[in-house]
């Protein structure tokens, strides 16, 4: 059997597949601060969900950046910070006694949305999310850059002078649109806010961060994903299109979708991540 995972600074996800097709019901746990627990925890629930079965392989996604040259996690503000010092899929193959494939949780959600939700068919789609951080990726025909670190447009900056938010400490991106500083911000919670007219700014600065993407990637279609996207209320996506059409220069209009995968976004990716990396 081959395990997939999604880890997440608040919940990990965990299923199995026997047939690299399709996968069981997905489990989740709260995600622990220690890693040997968050390794120890995954293969209980594989066993339980496989039967006893013998474990070929692993593999998903996990809320950081990731060298994938190494296979380490580089950095991430929702993870422990010890994680970033050890050999992390080195120990993480150990505790499971398999080979072990990691990479952003962002780039392997865009797989799966690729093969399986909003961005099939294709040639060229980014996967943006926004909820409690910001983050993107890159999927050419079906997968994720593979190349250096994972990448990271969460951090660009779209108000370098920091005068489009009165009460913001910087003008990137997860500063602007991120759940979490929303919250800061208005001491209220996403989904309590109904002012149309705060909804409309969020659109306008995600508009502005995707006409930066859209030409240095130039995608066929953007697919949003992530609480501030798909929750309600929510950042509309027809006025995200309407602003990044209205930006956007010498690149052509990308199609602007929601994902439709939900929760299980990051298990169908895992399944597609993990499939690729073993046939390499």
């Amino acid at each position: 059997m081959y395990i997939y995972f999604d880890i997440g600074g608040t919940k990990t996800r965990v299923s199995i597949s026997h047939d690299e097709t399709t996968f069981e019901e997905p489990q989740s746990f709260h995600t622990p601060q220690d890693h040997n627990e968050l390794f120890d925890t995954i293969l209980t629930i594989a066993r339980k969900l496989g039967g006893g079965a013998d474990i070929e392989g692993a593999g998903g996604g996990v809320a950081a950046s990731v060298d994938r040259g190494k296979n380490a996690l580089c950095w991430g503000p929702n993870l422990p910070q010890d994680w970033f010092d050890i050999p992390f899929t080195e120990k993480f193959a150990q505790a499971l006694g398999c080979p072990v494939f990691i990479d952003n949780d962002t780039a392997v959600i865009g797989m799966g949305e690729a093969a399986h939700g909003a961005g099939k068919g294709y040639e060229v789609m980014v996967y943006m999310t926004i909820s409690t951080g910001v983050g993107g990726a890159r999927i050419v025909n079906g997968k994720s850059e593979s190349t250096g670190r994972s990448s990271e447009p969460g951090w660009q900056y779209i108000d370098y002078d920091n005068t489009a938010c009165d009460n913001c400490e910087s003008g990137n991106v997860q500063i602007l649109l991120s759940g979490s500083n929303m919250e800061k911000r208005f001491n209220m919670k996403p989904y309590e806010i109904h002012d149309e007219a705060v909804w409309e700014r969020y659109a306008e600065w995600t508009g502005y961060m995707l006409a930066n993407s859209a030409v240095h990637w130039t995608p066929d279609a953007f697919v949003m994903g992530g609480s501030m996207i798909t929750g309600d209320p929510a950042i509309p996506v027809d006025r995200i299109a309407h602003h990044l059409q209205r930006v956007l220069v010498n690149a052509q209009m990308p199609e602007v979708k929601i994902a439709t995968l939900g929760d299980f976004g990051g298990i169908y990716g895992a399944m597609e991540f993990v499939r690729y990396r073993i046939a390499q």
